[in-house]
């Protein structure tokens, strides 16, 4: 369809880089939660992803196209493909994560500072997610 917009996104191509983008995101963060030997150790690389997905999520959103608006069955169909995670695959990865990270952190000695903080990090950066699905 080319333009429906004068948005960044507001445009195939736009629409084709962020889902290019969003399934290199989906795919990494899936193959680290989803692998056989996730641990504590994969927590901040996979964190790290779930930062990205968040920031892109966020920043590329398409402009407002009211009901009614011959552009919103294109826009629909746009976000359709390849778009974020579902409610339900954010909080099965923040359930698996925390529970990682609950039971496996204390083995590598951190200060107990850091534990706390960084847990609360978790916490936050999928409280974000979740603000975006």
């Amino acid at each position: 369809m080319g333009s429906f917009g004068s948005g960044i996104f507001d445009n195939d191509s736009a629409l084709d880089v962020r889902r290019d983008v969003l399934d290199y995101i989906l795919a990494a963060i899936k193959e680290f939660i989803e692998g056989d030997d996730f641990g504590v150790e994969d927590v901040d690389s996979t964190m790290g992803y779930i930062a990205m997905l968040t920031a892109v999520l966020e920043t590329s959103q398409c402009s407002e196209i009211k009901p009614g608006d011959p552009r919103l069955l294109v826009f629909l169909k746009s976000m359709g493909q390849g778009g974020g995670p579902t409610t339900h695959e954010v909080t099965r990865w923040k359930k698996t994560i925390l529970q990682v990270y609950d039971d496996e952190i204390d083995e590598l000695r951190p200060d107990p500072d850091y534990k706390v903080e960084y847990r609360a990090n978790i916490v936050a950066a999928f409280s974000k997610l979740e603000q975006q699905v």
